[in-house]
């Protein structure tokens, strides 16, 4: 069984965050630094057609992500962080008739960090996509088309999903929702992902392919043009599907909104500007700026975008995800926000630190229930959303399913059964934070899960014959067991 593979700026989102979280900034004065001339420098350029999902590029506006790669001409995975408990994809947009932009010799792309825009040209087409920053869509613009030839729009999903497939008027749109009620430490809470599509052109129709496949066709204006609107946002089934998508579809685009949002974030980023002899310091330049995009990107919704350290809002490998994606791993979190907080950007860490904080009562509550009737919290290393300590392996990629326990004594002692020091390693970054911030709202806001780690570790300690206090038995994260 093949593994899902990943895409090149979804790797740099992993080692630039270890290499980032060591690098002085090198910050000139603001006045002084040439933000314009220094991001683009690590622009992603495609030089030929990137048909693999292992390929595609990713753009996001921290809750919204997608991966476009030009499969069929264009090819693009949409990804929310809320859709648990397995981060279910709300599907993928297929333009199969923009093949004569790929199969062209001369075809060029690339990934424009400063604007946040992703442009491509061949066959005498233009392609320019952009993630918007004031809703959750991606907006999809195309120039030098035939005015008189019909472009298919295809939204699908996949077996075995079990989508509702509607339309209304010249709006397309998937459906579904679903309760977490199976998996072990299931929250039962409901669920949901939806997307649609809404092309802007001439003699648009909707139609309904099957349950898990609805088409918009459409002809380009007269001068070649077509925008297309791919809607995602949030949803649990408490809204009627249409009121939530013509929320997203209805605002006038501007696309200097986005453009404007994306400088304002670079003006602000500790930038590096690095040579070398051998190109090494440009190599890592280059990385630790893809970092700061992809986690820009990443970072805004109501659950941090990452579970466990790698660029889920960029997959392109539909529900596949090779840990589980409702549990969260600190540990590996952990690089994120150090880079983040080093860069400058102190900000993109709140869904990090307002997951432990919105869930302290449910870890209280596991940590009493589980680790002998200890008062404090021991913070589950791999924390499932709803603040307790399963984490569930499925059998997608392994001969049977695995669950494993953290921060619980009456578990195997393996992996993260025993690793007490998730809370104090998040309370440490929480006082980190502070130290640069000096936002004492923020200090006083997560102290509790400070307070509340010490307070478990102070209780679960034992004074040994040597005068010293001893955490035993304990894990040495996921590399000793005792």
């Amino acid at each position: 069984m093949n593994l899902p593979q990943v895409s090149p700026i979804a790797r740099a989102w992993f080692f630039a965050a270890v290499l980032a979280t060591g690098l002085s900034s090198g910050h000139a004065p603001a006045e002084t630094v040439p933000v314009a001339e220094v991001v683009p420098r690590s622009d992603i350029a495609i030089d030929q057609p990137n048909v693999l999902p292992s390929q595609a590029m990713g753009l996001g506006n921290g809750r919204l992500g997608v991966a476009l790669w030009a499969a069929n001409g264009l090819t693009v995975q949409l990804n929310r962080s809320d859709t648990l408990p397995g981060r279910d994809s709300p599907g993928q947009v297929v333009f199969p008739d923009l093949k004569p932009l790929i199969v062209d010799r001369a075809f060029h792309g690339r990934l424009d960090l400063y604007d946040g825009v992703l442009e491509e040209h061949g066959g005498g087409t233009t392609l320019r996509a952009w993630v918007d920053h004031q809703a959750d869509r991606l907006i999809v613009d195309l120039s030098g088309l035939a005015p008189q030839q019909v472009q298919r729009i295809r939204l699908q999903l996949w077996p075995p999903r079990t989508s509702t497939a509607s339309v209304q008027g010249d709006i397309a749109l998937l459906a579904q929702d679903w309760l977490d009620d199976r998996q072990p430490g299931a929250s039962g809470r409901r669920f949901g992902s939806l997307a649609a599509i809404e092309a802007i052109g001439r003699d648009a129709q909707a139609r309904v392919i099957d349950a898990r496949t609805v088409e918009v066709t459409v002809r380009p204006t007269a001068d070649g043009r077509l925008r297309v609107l791919i809607a995602a946002p949030a949803f649990d089934a408490h809204r009627p599907a249409f009121e939530s998508v013509r929320e997203i579809l209805a605002p006038a685009v501007n696309a200097g909104t986005t453009a404007a949002w994306w400088h304002a974030f670079w003006s602000h980023v500790l930038l590096i500007r690095a040579e070398s002899a051998d190109g090494t310091a440009r190599y890592a330049e280059t990385l630790r700026t893809l970092f700061l995009f992809a986690s820009a990107a990443h970072e805004a919704g109501s659950m941090p975008g990452s579970q466990a350290g790698v660029a889920d809002l960029f997959s392109s490998t539909r529900d596949d995800h090779l840990w589980d994606p409702a549990a969260f791993w600190f540990w590996n979190l952990r690089m994120q926000v150090g880079a983040n907080l080093a860069s400058g950007l102190p900000e993109l860490n709140a869904p990090v630190f307002a997951l432990y904080r919105d869930q302290l009562d449910a870890i209280q509550r596991w940590t009493h229930d589980h680790m002998g009737g200890r008062p404090g919290i021991c913070v589950p290393e791999t924390m499932r959303f709803n603040g307790n300590g399963v984490e569930y392996e499925s059998d997608r990629f392994r001969p049977f399913p695995i669950v494993t326990h953290s921060c619980d004594l009456g578990w195997t002692a393996q992996a993260n059964a025993r690793t007490l020091s998730s809370g104090a390693e998040i309370g440490l970054w929480v006082w980190r934070t502070y130290l640069q911030t000096h936002d004492r709202a923020f200090l006083q806001t997560y102290y509790p899960l400070m307070a509340q780690s010490a307070r478990f570790l102070l209780s679960y300690q034992k004074p040994g014959p040597d005068g010293l206090l001893h955490t035993a038995p304990s894990n040495a994260h996921e590399t000793q067991m005792t």
